[in-house]
């Protein structure tokens, strides 16, 4: 009798055995849930089981929808033309799955339960960066590289005029784009890009104008269409912007503080770049060693936002409160920028934020139904 009951034992033994072995190789724990290692291609084309599968066992790496106003598809495998299963659109929110593919990421709309491969050109680990793809052209000869960083190597040399679409306005320097009507990605410096084709005609003039020394300098309604965003950067005072390439109180057509954009048209003048100033609506000479062409912050606690009112000034307040006599220690206009600061900071109303200006070098309230960010 002891020798059967120890038999039944051993066979039991060995049942159990296989059984723990078949669920190892299929990947299934006893609930039914899937393990890890359960998450392969296999998986994919079962969308209704992708629904149970539990969100702790991805890795909670964000992505956004970006470069296209259009509707891009999950597809059930990494191939342009298999199947799709749902669509995604500008901005929407998935979570990565894997990375292994060349050209996808598998990723997970968690809001349908959908797993399946999306265009990696389409997708951004920014919020920030999310674009609808606008076309722009290359105002100069520049480059195109494969990352963003410091060390990224050249994939190929743009020419001036150069058409790319810029997928996504990542941060830092460059921005991810796409050669028109071709297969080549990359990254390039964002201020040599530009909305509007440069014409030979136009380069030309002001190649032939720089070497006459009759470049305009004066007040102007019209600002131009090609150049590259540069700002001031100074550690006291202002920069001026001069009719004349020569430091001299007398050539000053107006004053320009850290942070304010300049619209660069001409490097060829010498250590006096040929510009325009947004803010104050004037072409002339500014000197290129107060130019930087990131924006020049002075800590990381704040947004940058620019000041648009249609006519007059907006008040810089020593309350927050309505415009008055006693309450208005400064001007801000068109094109000034001011600091806001987080809430940790600053008080703040519905209406009226406190900033810091750093053209006036003045803090105070502004109406915030006037600035932008």
């Amino acid at each position: 009798m002891k020798k059967y009951i120890a038999s039944l034992c051993a066979v039991g033994m060995l049942l159990m055995c296989f059984s723990g072995c078949a669920l190892d190789l299929s990947g299934n724990v006893s609930d039914g849930s899937f393990t890890t290692a359960s998450r392969g291609n296999e998986n994919l084309s079962a969308v209704e089981s992708q629904k149970d599968m539990p969100k702790q066992s991805y890795e909670e790496k964000l992505f956004y929808v970006t470069g296209t106003s259009e509707q891009i598809a999950i597809r059930e495998t990494d191939e342009d033309n298999a199947k799709s299963l749902g669509q995604l659109s500008l901005g929407d929110e998935v979570i990565l799955v894997s990375a292994d593919s060349v050209s996808y990421y598998c990723v997970l709309q968690e809001s349908t339960g959908i797993q399946g491969y999306v265009k990696k050109a389409y997708l951004t680990d920014e919020k920030s960066a999310v674009c609808k793809g606008e076309t722009c052209y290359t105002s100069k000869k520049t480059s195109l590289f494969d990352t963003k960083d410091s060390d990224h190597n050249e994939i190929q040399t743009l020419s001036t005029g150069t058409a790319v679409t810029v997928l996504a306005k990542t941060s830092g320097d460059y921005w991810f784009v796409n050669l028109n009507n071709s297969k080549t990605y990359g990254y390039v410096k964002c201020m040599d890009l530009t909305t509007s084709k440069p014409s030979s005609s136009s380069k030309t003039s002001s190649s032939t104008s720089s070497k006459n020394n009759q470049l305009y300098t004066g007040y102007s309604n019209t600002a131009p269409t090609n150049y590259t965003l540069y700002y001031a950067k100074v550690n006291t005072g202002y920069l001026a912007i001069r009719s004349a390439k020569a430091f001299d109180s007398r050539n000053e057509l107006a004053k320009m503080y850290t942070g304010d954009k300049v619209y660069v048209i001409d490097t060829s003048t010498g250590a006096y770049w040929y510009c325009y100033s947004p803010v104050h609506g004037i072409y002339g000479y500014v000197n290129s060693d107060n130019l930087v062409s990131t924006y020049p912050g002075i800590n990381t606690s704040y947004t940058v936002w620019t000041v648009s009112v249609s006519s007059g000034y907006l008040a810089l307040r020593s309350s927050a409160a309505r415009a008055n006599d006693t309450n208005v220690i400064g001007k801000l206009y068109t094109g000034n920028v001011v600091y806001v600061y987080s809430y940790s900071y600053a008080n703040f109303t519905d209406t009226y934020w406190y900033v810091y200006s750093p053209s006036l070098d003045m803090w105070g309230y502004v109406d915030s139904n006037y600035i932008y960010s």
